[in-house]
């Protein structure tokens, strides 16, 4: 269908509305699925493959029908809107979920980019920690806390990593050094993630992690 200038601006200022940029997207056209003569016009996010195609059906300009990605809990999703306002009611809802997948942080890429540049080699010793290692160890994980006062971090984010080392250290009483290591490194990754750190402080912290456990925990 081809939109009428009034249609667009009502588009426009949804986009607004949602907090999000009139310049993000672009209009462009294609064929319309359910009505051969005529054509879609769609508004794609310029950033990614999402979009959201204004279509009609039956061979009528009256009924509206919705073609978009992403959806609500689905990649790809379809829907018979009927008339214009259910339209920009669709539309408005497709906003929601764009700004969700386009904010939300890709927990996975981060996992990979985090593991991918560490190049860890752990000893496959999983004996119990002596007590004169595990005095060690309480010992690293002490400069460990101190050292992180040196990276820019927010107070709760510091605050949380400290507790996770404290756990951290107590579990070392229990697990075996393979065990314990192989858990040290998923906890901090998985901080790492669930703090959304920066690129650069995520990066310092794991810096920081090499210096204090260099040749003890065997981090390259």
């Amino acid at each position: 269908m081809k939109l009428l200038t009034s249609q667009k601006n009502s588009i426009y200022d949804l986009i607004v509305k949602n907090g999000l940029s009139p310049s993000q997207f672009k209009f462009s056209k294609s064929a319309n699925k359910y009505n051969y003569d005529g054509f879609a016009t769609n508004l794609e996010y310029k950033n990614d493959e999402f979009y959201f195609s204004f279509q009609t059906a039956e061979n009528s300009e009256n009924d509206h029908y919705a073609i978009f990605s992403p959806g609500d809990d689905v990649y790809f999703e379809e829907f018979f809107s009927r008339s214009w306002n259910s339209q920009l009611a669709v539309f408005s809802n497709w906003l929601r979920y764009l700004k969700r997948e386009i904010t939300v942080p890709d927990k996975w890429k981060v996992l990979h980019d985090q593991v991918d540049h560490l190049d860890l080699k752990i000893d496959q010793d999983n004996d119990k920690f002596s007590a004169k290692e595990f005095i060690e160890l309480t010992n690293r994980i002490i400069e460990l806390k101190e050292s992180l006062n040196k990276i820019d971090l927010l107070p709760e984010q510091l605050e949380i990593i400290n507790s996770k080392l404290d756990h951290l250290n107590k579990t070392a009483e229990d697990l075996g050094k393979f065990d314990w290591k192989s858990l040290f490194i998923g906890t901090i990754v998985n901080t790492v993630i669930q703090l959304n750190l920066t690129p650069e402080n995520a990066q310092l912290l794991w810096s920081t992690i090499k210096n204090v456990f260099s040749n003890y925990f065997l981090i390259e």
